[in-house]
């Protein structure tokens, strides 16, 4: 219902700027109107109508908009005249074409001329501003071609019939050139069939009179052109034809000559023989003929042409350099001779195989080039010299035994930041004895090989048993010096530290390590000190080392608490330690009075920490208790330590105020039954079973507060 057919008259030379090129315009016009379809008289028909079909509303717009477009165009019609015509159209069309680029707004419609007729008129259609400029500019072109045509002449130039091929040639080129060079000018040529030499030029007088000069020298040139030869050895051929011809075609191109090169063949082995090859005479004249390069052309372009090639050829030049310089004259992924090539693209440098000891260095290449590239070269050698002679410096001086781990640092991270940083070689000698001690990590439990493998975390050794450690820096003479200041630093802060040492339990080591040593270094980072475990849990002496003793003795008592927390995680196993673990709690008692008394003196402390190891590991077994009366002993050892306790904790005994329980005293010595029997099975002694209706004392050694 919606839908409606209406028939708009539109004049059909409208049709071409409506419709557009391939159908442009007609493109967008349906685009702006989806829905309408646009129906166009066939093109032999008489009607005018254009149909439009589609939604009511779609169908009156579009319909008022094509009446608009319709008004907006606009057509006139120039007239040209029969003469002109061909000069206007051009060979192929060239010149109209030219035309309508320069008017690309405006639609040119050129019919074909009619032999009966003097003129004929082309149609402009377009905007009416657009038409207007189209005209200008196209009557001013009509003008212009009257006038060249009123002051054109017409001439004949002799030229023989052999040559009239060479115009032809290559789809005309000649012709084409000659006609783009002076513009409308025609050069007509007679019929091969009637062998005539004369050729028509017809166009302006100073136009005809430059192409006659023009064509009289290519016929001079091809009449004169003769034959010479030249010889290049083949095995340069390849580099001179290289690239399409870079190096040949510009000398033909600006002496007009013709260079001719023997056919490769089966020469391509030949190009790699030197020019020390030993053949035979036959084959002595086959290589003459290989050499022989002809040039085409005028005598003396020939001769100018030849000398252009000559320079041309490359030279074959070497280098002298010692093989063990070769990888600086390269660099790094060949950079710096990237940088050489860049500079000189014509010469092709070849350095001797890698495996190789040769010290020559082939070129290639045209001469002046070749001689630029072993000049750098020889300059680069030569301040590679002086940089290797400037970098001869050593410095010799020992360091002690224990420092030498210091040099190295964890996993030879100091040493190579210093080599790093000073470009110095770093000589460290191996002056440990064979009965020394093998040094050892925080984390790494495997045997480190050699220098850059060792640990920043080394327990210092005995020093009687190992010699002074030299080091030998090389390198620039203000650098060694500085590094070498740099290591005395560090050993003067080293010796400035303050080292203690502790005892902790082996199997406590990893925890407090953490994984990675990320708990240990921050334990270190908390405390400002520097923490050194043994490896492998050989034993159980740590190092603390730092500069402030107060957080040197908190770092202690901190590692000391993690010890005894994690002790209390691990199940009770019987130690074989030197000493004994199965000490009485009243032995415990005085040993903690003693340990009391002496920590005032620092260099006791590895032997107190040692007994605090020793009680916190019997605090789960009770042996040698008051009830055995002492008579309960592993061993001889066991009786002599506890009858000394026993008499240490009785001299104590008037100075402290606990007192170890009686045994025969319910008070004092209760059954923690609460009131019920008990009974033990021991089988040191027998306990007979009674009831306590007293309240327990609490007795033993005091718990240490965290």
């Amino acid at each position: 219902a919606n839908e409606r057919t209406t028939d708009l008259s539109i004049d059909p030379q409208y049709y071409p700027q409506i419709i557009g090129s391939k159908g442009k315009n007609l493109e967008e016009v349906r685009s702006k109107f989806n829905n309408i379809q646009i129906t166009f008289p066939e093109a032999n028909g008489k009607s005018d109508k254009v149909i439009l079909h589609g939604d009511k509303d779609d169908v009156e717009k579009c319909s008022k908009f094509l009446q608009q477009k319709v008004k907006d165009l606009y057509s006139i019609e120039i007239e040209v005249p029969k003469r002109i015509y061909p000069m206007l159209i051009g060979k192929g069309g060239a010149n109209i074409q030219r035309l309508r680029e320069k008017i690309p707004d405006v639609r040119l419609d050129v019919p074909s001329m009619d032999d009966n007729k003097d003129s004929t008129h082309i149609r402009l259609n377009g905007k009416k501003n657009d038409v207007d400029k189209a005209r200008k500019v196209l009557e001013e072109h009509v003008n212009q071609l009257n006038v060249s045509i009123e002051n054109s002449i017409e001439q004949h130039i002799t030229i023989d019939p052999k040559w009239h091929s060479r115009f032809f040639q290559n789809r005309r080129k000649l012709l084409n050139d000659l006609q783009q060079q002076y513009g409308d000018m025609l050069i007509k040529l007679p019929e091969r069939n009637t062998n005539s030499d004369q050729v028509l030029l017809r166009g302006p007088k100073d136009i005809v009179e430059q192409v006659r000069k023009r064509l009289e020298e290519l016929i001079d040139t091809w009449e004169n052109t003769i034959t010479k030869e030249m010889i290049i050895p083949h095995r340069h051929h390849r580099y001179l034809l290289a690239q399409g011809g870079t190096y040949i075609q510009p000398i033909q191109k600006e002496y007009n000559v013709q260079i001719k090169f023997p056919p490769r063949g089966n020469n391509q082995k030949d190009e790699q023989e030197t020019t020390t090859t030993t053949t035979t005479t036959t084959s002595d004249d086959d290589d003459k003929q290989k050499d022989i390069v002809r040039l085409i052309g005028r005598s003396d372009d020939i001769d100018k042409a030849m000398n252009a090639l000559e320079k041309m050829i490359p030279s074959e030049s070497s280098v002298d350099i010692p093989y063990e310089a070769h990888g600086i004259l390269v660099g790094k992924n060949g950079s710096n001779l990237q940088l050489l090539i860049k500079k000189y693209p014509d010469v092709h440098v070849t350095f001797p195989p890698v495996n190789s000891s040769q010290n020559t260095i082939q070129l290639k290449g045209q001469r002046e080039q070749v001689e630029g590239i072993k000049n750098e070269l020889l300059e680069s050698y030569e301040k590679y010299q002086a940089d290797k002679q400037a970098r001869s410096h050593e410095i010799h001086f020992t360091i002690k035994p224990e420092h030498r781990s210091l040099i190295f640092g964890f996993r030879g991270k100091t040493i190579n930041n210093l080599r790093q940083k000073y470009d110095v070689k770093i000589d460290v000698s191996n002056n440990q004895s064979s009965t020394s001690v093998p040094t050892s990590s925080i984390i790494d439990n495997n045997n480190e090989q050699q220098d850059d493998n060792l640990s920043s975390n080394e327990i210092i050794q005995n020093s009687n048993s190992l010699s002074d450690v030299e080091i030998i820096l090389t390198g620039y003479e203000d650098k060694i010096l500085a590094c070498q200041n740099e290591i005395l630093q560090l050993i003067k802060d080293f010796e400035a530290k303050i080292t203690m040492e502790i005892e902790i339990d082996p199997r406590t080591h990893a925890r407090i390590i953490g994984t990675g040593g990320q708990k240990l270094q921050q334990i270190m980072k908390e405390y400002n000190v520097e923490i050194r475990f043994q490896a492998n849990n050989q034993t159980d002496k740590v190092h603390v080392m730092g500069l402030d003793q107060e957080k040197i003795d908190a770092c202690i008592d901190h590692l000391l608490l993690l010890e005894e927390d994690y002790l209390q995680d691990l199940p009770y196993r019987p130690t074989t330690n030197v000493q004994n673990q199965n000490d009485s709690i009243l032995g415990q008692q005085s040993s903690n009075i003693q340990q009391d008394r002496s920590t005032t003196n620092n260099v006791k402390v590895i032997n107190e920490n040692k007994n605090k190891k020793q009680q916190r590991q019997a605090s789960f077994q009770v042996k040698n208790a008051p009830w055995t009366n002492g008579k309960e002993y592993d061993n001889e050892y066991e009786q002599n330590n506890y009858s000394q306790q026993r008499n240490e904790h009785e001299n104590s005994m008037k100075t402290s105020t606990t007192m170890a329980p009686n045994r025969d005293d319910l008070g004092e010595y209760p059954l923690f039954s609460n009131g019920l029997t008990l009974s033990t099975d021991d089988s040191s002694s027998q306990v007979p079973q009674t009831t306590v209706n007293t309240i327990p004392v609490i007795w033993g050694p005091q718990k240490r507060n965290k």
